[in-house]
């Protein structure tokens, strides 16, 4: 599929710089960061709490896509924890239906984070007593489809991916006392962008596997997953590709909620690096670093997607002049972009690619709603819009 708005045919030769997201434009994250999260979240239910049931009801690709498709969950450990989070809030429903919930609870109180193998003990304990009282993961699947507690009636509520507007979301989701049990939830999901905790650390050994865990962040891995998502990851553009698109429009920039070591690794595994300006790269690590400038100054604020604090200032610094466009694979990029001309950017294009979505044609609905100016299948049919309208090899 190709689409191209009839004004943007006029002024896609001016365009001075393109801006790629990572995941799912440059590499395919379909089978790599999206199952990861399905793997995670059984990870959670059945091997530390140890529920019975059977994988892949908790959370499919579908599910996944859902999440994405509200534009909220561009992040994906933030994805990962609502969802735990959410199956969580089941628990505490049927443990309340069971009448044992004043057991468990008292459990919970005295639950806390000091280091993982005494944490993921005192965790298998409370799954134990879940296992007594017959919750299963079975149990959690069939309430995801429910009216009233359902998946979809929790994604309606959701103004934001970000921890703390998940739990607002959630707070109706769980038995009375609602907050309290929330925060006793919480207790059992451990998940903080700054320290030490369990759903990044589960997370990212699970993604990368034992090997390249040590490599990227020297530490010995705990948890014993040996298949690494990362290493099976593909390269969507072509080196004739971008060969294209940096003739046309300069050396690329990247903007992406990827941790930079893993697509500078990416990058010059693949011999692409030469491709990208260095000055033009932003990470997870440069959001995370401007949100922890922001508590110490007293404010507390998400700069993930679809906020376009930092992306407003990358194009400012890569394209004084001319037109910019940025290239993502999700509702998220797009409301982005739409987020930055609502600040002034109008000089910002967004063009969306299909490549990474197992539902392309619910997603080329959303791209045209929320008014797409390019939507290509991938990058490399991308190169191909800019030869037929600016001509040239």
């Amino acid at each position: 599929m190709m689409y191209v708005r009839d004004d943007v045919k006029k002024r896609l030769c001016e365009v001075r710089r393109l801006i790629f997201d990572f995941d799912g434009v440059l590499i395919q994250s379909l089978h790599s960061f999206r199952k990861n999260i399905i793997k995670v979240v059984d990870y959670y239910f059945l091997e530390i709490l140890g529920l019975k049931g059977r994988p892949h009801l908790l959370i499919d690709l579908e599910d996944v896509q859902r999440f994405k498709d509200t534009g909220w969950f561009n992040n994906d450990w933030n994805l990962t924890y609502a969802a735990i989070l959410y199956h969580l809030s089941t628990v505490f429903r049927k443990l309340v239906e069971n009448g044992v919930y004043e057991k468990v609870k008292r459990k919970l109180q005295k639950l806390e984070f000091t280091n993982l193998r005494d944490f993921l003990l005192e965790l298998k304990t409370i799954g134990i007593e879940l296992n007594r009282r017959n919750i299963s993961v079975d149990d959690l699947a069939t309430d995801k489809k429910s009216s009233k507690f359902g998946l979809e009636s929790f994604l309606e509520l959701c103004e934001s991916g970000d921890p703390e507007h998940i739990k607002r979301a959630l707070v109706r989701f769980f038995p009375e006392p609602r907050v309290k049990n929330l925060e006793l939830a919480s207790k059992m999901i451990p998940y903080d962008v700054y320290r030490p905790d369990l759903l990044r650390r589960l997370f990212e050994e699970s993604f990368l596997g034992g090997k390249l865990f040590r490599k990227f962040y020297q530490e010995t891995p705990f948890f014993n997953f040996k298949e690494s998502f990362m290493e099976r990851e593909e390269f969507i553009p072509t080196s004739e590709t971008l060969e294209v698109l940096v003739e046309k429009t300069g050396k690329l920039a990247i903007y992406s909620e990827r941790s930079r070591k893993q697509a500078i690794y990416h990058l010059k595994r693949k011999g692409f690096l030469r491709y990208f300006e260095p000055e033009y790269l932003v990470f997870i690590e440069d959001i995370s670093a401007r949100e922890k400038e922001l508590r110490r100054a007293g404010v507390k604020a998400s700069l993930s997607k679809p906020d376009p604090t930092l992306f407003l200032e990358l194009v400012k610094k890569c394209a004084s002049k001319g037109f910019v466009a940025y290239v993502g694979d999700s509702v998220s990029d797009l409301l982005m972009v739409n987020n930055a001309r609502k600040r002034g950017a109008d000089n910002v294009y967004f063009f969306g690619v299909l490549s990474s979505s197992q539902y392309k044609e619910r997603l080329t609905n959303r791209y045209m709603e929320l008014g797409a100016d390019i939507i290509t299948y991938d990058v490399n049919e991308l190169a191909v819009v800019f030869r037929d309208i600016c001509g040239g090899g």
